[in-house]
């Protein structure tokens, strides 16, 4: 199997697309070839809190992971525990 992937942002739509590619051979024979891809849309904390705000919502808690670490820069994710506003 031979595999390709390509990601590129836009800074102005905080929008990563990421493609892959993907060809299988059998015996040198091209068998199967698969594209698929993923637009991931990223956020600000500031925004995200913002945004759930203007949506009814309450922070509760943000963490870095899903393991419950505190958010930094070096985060990998921005997991929220929110409620309903009253």
């Amino acid at each position: 199997m031979i595999e390709s992937s390509r990601e590129v942002y836009n800074h102005l739509t905080q929008i990563l697309d990421c493609q892959t590619n993907r060809q299988v051979y059998w015996d040198g024979a091209l068998i199967v070839e698969e594209q698929d891809g993923i637009l991931l849309r990223y956020s600000y904390p500031q925004e995200m809190d913002r945004l759930l705000h203007e949506n009814g919502f309450e922070t509760v808690h943000v963490y870095g992971d899903w393991d419950e670490n505190e958010l930094h820069a070096g985060s990998v994710s921005m997991v929220y525990v929110v409620k309903r506003s009253r």
